[in-house]
């Protein structure tokens, strides 16, 4: 979606659905939460480690500003 959202396509009928996804996920507070991880920890067998910690727990600042840059981009914040 953040790509959308840059080259002004987030408008786009097609893109609705998910931006409707996003939307379902912000918290009360006005914040959201990294999704569950796509990797395994270190030294879990076929590891592909992600070194940046997304913040499994409570609300994310850097998902919370991709998030809202992507909703404002589309009309929706």
């Amino acid at each position: 979606m953040t790509i959308l959202a840059r080259m002004g396509l987030v408008r786009d009928p097609r893109a609705s659905e998910a931006l409707d996804l996003l939307a379902g996920r912000e918290r009360e507070d006005g914040t959201w939460t990294a999704a569950r991880p796509w990797w395994r920890p270190p030294g879990s067998s076929g590891s592909n480690v992600e070194v940046v910690d997304w913040g499994r727990k409570g609300p994310n600042e850097l998902v919370t500003l991709d998030a809202a840059r992507v909703l404002r981009a589309a009309g929706r914040l």
